[in-house]
């Protein structure tokens, strides 16, 4: 696969988890600056961690639909 197609596949799984994690699954933007910016700065680090355990979870969980070789996710859990 040359690299500008794997560069824009990757982007695309990219925004399409962003999109679900943030817009449909979690919170919009004003619920999460209001929820972190109570605690200060120590809200900033909470926001980075959580952003941080998100693209965790999303890289093993593609991982895991790769070693799987899934097709949806009913396949994946049990």
């Amino acid at each position: 696969m040359p690299c500008g197609r794997w560069v824009k596949e990757s982007f695309q799984v990219a925004v399409l988890y962003v999109g679900a994690i943030i817009g449909a699954g979690f919170a919009s933007g004003q619920e999460i600056l209001q929820f972190f910016m109570v605690f200060g700065y120590r809200g900033l680090w909470g926001a980075a961690l959580v952003t941080f355990l998100f693209a965790l979870l999303g890289f093993s969980l593609m991982l895991s639909v790769g070693a799987h070789r899934t097709t949806s996710y009913g396949e994946l859990l049990p």
